[in-house]
């Protein structure tokens, strides 16, 4: 096919990629003058008229999809029985060599791919195509760092009939096909979604959800079997991703996105919340990208050949197929094709086969005897040991320096390489930046850790940094205050230092800095407590409240209000359900008790100076003293400000008008405020507009 001319313009020039159903060629487009990827159709395929019937009028419905993440189809033909598709010609890496080569993702860069995934399949459902193929080896990762999904139409046409036998033709989609494909039923765009969701699994985890012997095996675990946790295989994704995750991944398709618009709409949302839309974090998407995709290239030039067979190693070839070359004939660089020179016992039947049988049995013998001698002079040795490859939480070393870093990642046994950066404005061995970045599960035999280290060899006539750690972390801040610097702190967790004490510092003890540099303190913090889910309460008796939070590990008070409906009844709660909450944690909780009167009082929040624990993000509303003889008396409203932003509005308002209004840092972790009122008073509070606190408060 090399040389030859399709359409009269396309000549195809190279092959660059096979795959289950076609071939991919580069060619030169003659008309204009530039280089297209022409897909030809295999053999096999020439006979199903239905199928070329479905060829054709898919494929020029997928041309009519326009979309920055979508592979353009240019044109349709067939030339002499040769069925083709023209394609833009797209350099880069598919999403499956980047996974494999850079194994576990930042979760920031996966929820940036899985946006730009959504967009290619909401332009693509619009115009009522599904792709029924979305998998990591058809999406590209360009050199500029956009993704672009390909192969639109024909894995709808492959897949067109309404039943499908999975076999081992399938063998490269079946870990990506939801349920109601490996059922061999209809389909929707719901389908294309949950593949998405298996695709982000794999970017967040480095692992696939389901995995089995064959095909069909793992057909069925998406039918009955769950996957395993992505927190137990990654802590550092957040819960709100996970839960999209695992939304899009639901068997019903009832229960999962009804449409690609909804789920970018959690998606956006959530990157909104974590602010990650600035030009900063937009930057730092980008550069990450770019260098695992330049991982991933490297790699694949590394690759070209394996035991002489030929490996693609172009973004084209999206399902990796090895090709056993001919016996005889070897295709060269010019197209023109020599010949191999092999033994002549190879072309005699029972010769080969009794020279191959020999050669295994000899290496049957070599093994045992190895074997043998191994588990005599080294019992202790173990096999496993050779192939096994641990996990390791990597850490964020950025910010930290080398000298402090080097050593602990090789104890470790991962391979380091530094990119020395001349910066005179920093301090030497600076940690700028790394890769992959931190706070992941890496595999330690495969991960090379990539890291930009200031080198400045400017003569520092600066300061000696004084040695706070093991020091109370104000007495640090005073002592590096007074010495010329400024301070950042930092929490961590320690089993060794108490809390509230220096673990490390950055820059070092002794160390010679500049006046006014930053000096980072890291601080060892309180363990943290577990946390739970606060259940709804609502209609429960007390007796079952109780047992309820017990059962929890929580604390409940009942603050009892007089009434003639609900009688015994819980009525309302001062956490919202399903709020997560550390464990001991104290919550009110309304109980209903029968109106002897025939009135009913209002509800009232009233002190409790024996609450230890102090709900998050739920107002603990204590009493002041007051003077009986003042009509007027104050509550003081104490507010865990929440942590996942740098800042929060805070709105009070008491009986409908607004008496307090101040933005705070998150970092003041907890504010009070003083509100005057008499009489009892509906109070309300809003964080950033949004309510989380509302109840009748007692005054006098």
């Amino acid at each position: 096919m090399i040389g030859r001319v399709l359409g009269g313009r396309y000549e195809l020039l190279e092959l660059i990629g096979t795959g289950g159903m076609s071939r991919v060629y580069k060619a030169k487009c003659k008309l204009l003058n530039r280089y297209v990827a022409v897909k030809v159709l295999k053999e096999e395929y020439h006979e199903d008229k239905e199928f070329i019937k479905r060829f054709y009028i898919e494929s020029q419905a997928a041309a009519s999809l326009s979309s920055p993440h979508i592979v353009s189809i240019y044109d349709v033909g067939e030339e002499q029985n040769v069925y083709y598709i023209v394609m833009e010609y797209v350099e880069g890496v598919t999403l499956k060599e980047v996974i494999s080569e850079n194994g576990v993702m930042a979760w920031n860069v996966a929820l940036n791919f899985s946006l730009q995934i959504l967009s290619a399949l909401e332009c693509a459902h619009k115009n009522g195509i599904v792709h029924r193929d979305i998998k990591p080896h058809n999406i590209i990762v360009t050199n500029d760092g956009v993704l672009k999904v390909t192969d639109f139409g024909i894995a709808r046409a492959i897949n067109g009939n309404e039943t499908k036998k999975i076999d081992d033709a399938v063998v490269g989609s079946v870990h990506y096909i939801s349920p109601e494909q490996a059922k061999g039923i209809m389909i929707d765009a719901r389908s294309d979604l949950y593949s998405l969701g298996i695709v982000m699994y794999e970017m967040l985890t480095g692992k696939l959800p389901y995995n089995g012997e064959n095909p069909v095996s793992v057909a069925l675990m998406h039918l009955n079997s769950e996957p395993i946790s992505i927190k137990e295989l990654n802590l550092a994704v957040p819960n709100e991703l996970v839960r999209i995750v695992q939304k899009s991944m639901q068997r019903d398709v009832l229960n999962r996105y009804q449409n690609a618009r909804e789920m970018a709409s959690d998606l956006n949302e959530f990157k909104k919340v974590e602010n990650l839309s600035t030009k900063e974090n937009e930057d730092a998407f980008l550069a990450e990208t770019l260098e695992m995709v330049k991982i991933a290239q490297q790699e694949r030039s590394r690759t070209l050949s394996l035991d002489g067979k030929t490996i693609d190693n172009t973004p084209a070839s999206k399902e990796v197929e090895i090709v056993p070359k001919k016996q005889e004939i070897k295709q060269t660089k010019t197209g023109k094709e020599s010949k191999i020179k092999l033994p002549a016992w190879w072309y005699q039947k029972e010769e080969r086969t009794a020279v191959l049988a020999a050669l295994g049995v000899s290496t049957a013998i070599l093994v045992v005897m190895i074997v043998i001698f191994i588990r005599v002079f080294f019992p202790s040795f173990s096999f496993p040991s050779l192939f096994e490859s641990k996990e390791y939480l990597l850490p964020n070393v950025v910010d930290k320096y080398i000298e402090d870093v080097l050593p602990m990642l090789e104890e470790e046994g991962l391979k380091v390489e530094i990119t020395e950066v001349e910066d005179e404005s920093l301090e030497d061995g600076l940690i700028l930046k790394q890769h992959p970045s931190g706070n992941i599960m890496v595999k330690v035999r495969k991960t090379k850790v990539h890291l930009n280290v200031v080198k400045n060899d400017s003569d520092t006539n600066g300061l000696n940094v004084p040695k706070v750690v093991n020091k109370e972390y104000r007495q640090a801040i005073q002592e590096l205050e007074k010495a010329g610097f400024s301070v950042r702190q930092m929490e961590e967790m320690s089993s060794d230092i108490p809390a509230g004490f220096v673990i490390r510092q950055s820059p070092a003890a002794n160390k010679k800095a500049k006046k006014g540099t930053e000096v980072i303190i890291y601080v060892a913090k309180a363990e943290e407590q577990e946390e739970v889910f606060v259940p709804d309460f609502l209609g429960m008796t007390e007796e079952e409240a109780t047992a309820k939070a017990n059962e929890l590990g929580l604390s409940v008070t009942f603050h009892k209000t007089e009434g003639n409906t609900n009688v015994g009844r819980i009525t309302a709660q001062s956490i919202a359900k399903s709020t997560l909450v550390a464990k001991n944690t104290s919550i009110r909780l309304t109980l209903i008790v029968e109106d002897d009167a025939g009135t009913t009082d209002a509800p009232e929040v009233t002190a409790s100076p024996t609450v230890t624990s102090v709900p998050t993000h739920t107002p603990v509303v204590t009493e002041e003293p007051t003077v009986t003889a003042e009509p007027v008396s104050s509550q003081s409203l104490t507010i865990d400000l929440p942590q996942n932003k740098d800042s929060v509005e805070v709105i009070i308002k008491k009986a409908g008008s607004e008496v307090y209004r101040k933005t705070h840092q998150t970092s003041e972790k907890r504010i009070t405020v003083s509100v005057k009122g008499s009489g009892t008073q509906k109070v309300e509070i809003t964080l950033d507009g949004q309510q989380f606190f509302s109840q009748n408060i007692k005054f006098n």
